[in-house]
């Protein structure tokens, strides 16, 4: 391993646990302290690639035309909306998404000159670093750094919905393409496990997600086996107390009459995406999700919990949607699309339908980054300056810039 990946790698570490390590370590109510030494620290240590940074149409007309329509907004906003205190908060966060792009632009040069047979053994690594993680917060949460809050926590992580938002893309990776037969049943039983334990619905998801594309190399008996015996697995765990019902059952109530707060912010961020395209054609502004009007849902888990929320969006979809209104739901339509486009592929990449070699594996982790970055978009989001929003403004950027259609057809 040369230098280049080695400093590489130690990177992608930071990036993916410096944020929810700063958020809890200083207090802090969001990861954008993290992020943004991350990205100093990226500017620092990819300094030479700047001179090599490209910019394509398909690539960044996107980018660009967004962080376009992000100025107007900020600037109507904070002249007829924004109450006094606001605008130089988000002045200082317009100002962090520029350098958010940039470096976006430039970790998306240094994936170009990565070896990319290398890609794959780098991210089994960090797949076995993370499970070991996981195991270890099964038994044991560690009360440093402010953790001792966090009853839940899978350090470095706060809670087990970011760690598995946040890795959830490596061990999907590492399941299709990085992984024997006897590694990937260790990779699922241990999901379920830590889904079961926690409990967390978000690493059930996951597993859906990932049991869905990788059907397509299995055969109709394997998949009718597969879901049978999840089924009797399922039934008998409930019925021998393994498997909290309640918590998953709670989660699963989408009505005003649930006691479940976590139910009840996912109802209200769909209410309130649907409230503001009534009243509103361009949104509340950049950043201004916190000053939407409440609505039954919003209410109700007030009334449950005694504060509000997650006003400002409990999944990405939905604060784009009321920060930017339809411009802001044009923008979570094209994820859509290109979230239907990349399982189609990666569907037909697990089924040996598309001859591969090892060079290609960096556009299969940005189709895999794409592919679960659906988790933040619509279940469990966290604001714009993530890990992952990072990875994949990153990995759309990658993909579009070197052509990556061509692999899909």
């Amino acid at each position: 391993m040369i230098l280049k990946e080695k400093i590489f790698s130690l990177y992608l570490l930071i990036l993916l646990v410096l944020p929810s390590l700063a958020q809890v370590g200083f207090g802090l109510s969001s990861f954008a302290v993290g992020l943004s030494i991350s990205l100093f620290l990226a500017v620092v240590v990819f300094f030479p690639y700047f001179k090599k940074i490209y910019l394509v149409r398909s690539g960044s007309s996107l980018v660009f035309i967004s962080v376009l329509y992000l100025l107007f907004v900020y600037i109507v906003t904070s002249l007829f909306f924004i109450p006094d205190g606001v605008f130089e908060k988000n002045l200082l966060s317009t100002l962090l998404f520029f350098i958010q792009c940039l470096c976006c632009f430039l970790f998306a040069t240094v994936l170009k000159g990565i070896d990319k047979g290398y890609v794959l053994g780098l991210v089994n690594l960090l797949c076995c670093f993370f499970l070991v993680i996981g195991l270890i917060s099964l038994f044991y949460q560690p009360a440093l750094f402010g953790f001792s809050e966090y009853h839940k926590s899978v350090f470095p992580f706060s809670e087990p919905s970011h760690y598995i938002t946040t890795v959830g893309f490596l061990f999907a990776y590492s399941f299709f393409f990085g992984s024997n037969n006897i590694s990937k049943v260790i990779l699922i039983l241990f999901l379920g496990c830590f889904s079961i334990a926690q409990p967390s619905m978000l690493g059930v998801i996951l597993m859906i997600m990932i049991f869905i594309i990788y059907s397509a190399a299995l055969s109709f008996f394997v998949n009718s086996l597969v879901l049978t015996l999840l089924v009797i697995s399922t039934f008998f765990g409930y019925l021998y107390g393994y498997i909290d019902g309640d918590y998953f059952s709670s989660r699963l109530t989408f009505s005003i009459d649930t006691t479940n707060s976590t139910a009840l912010v996912f109802l209200q961020g769909w209410e309130n995406s649907f409230n503001v395209l009534k009243s509103s054609f361009f949104g509340l502004g950049f950043q201004n999700a916190l000053f939407v009007v409440s609505g039954d849902f919003g209410e109700r888990a007030f009334d449950v919990s005694g504060r509000y929320i997650n006003k400002e969006g409990a999944f990405l979809a939905s604060k784009l949607i009321v920060e930017f209104g339809y411009f802001g739901l044009l923008m979570v339509l094209f994820y859509v699309s290109i979230f239907l486009k990349e399982v189609l592929f990666l569907r037909r990449v697990v089924a040996n339908k598309i001859r591969l070699e090892k060079h290609d594996n960096v556009y299969l982790l940005c189709s895999v980054i794409v592919v679960f970055f659906f988790l933040e978009m619509f279940v469990r989001g966290y604001g714009y300056y993530t890990p992952n929003v990072f990875l994949f403004i990153s990995s759309l950027i990658f993909l579009k810039t070197l052509h990556f259609g061509r692999l899909h057809n």
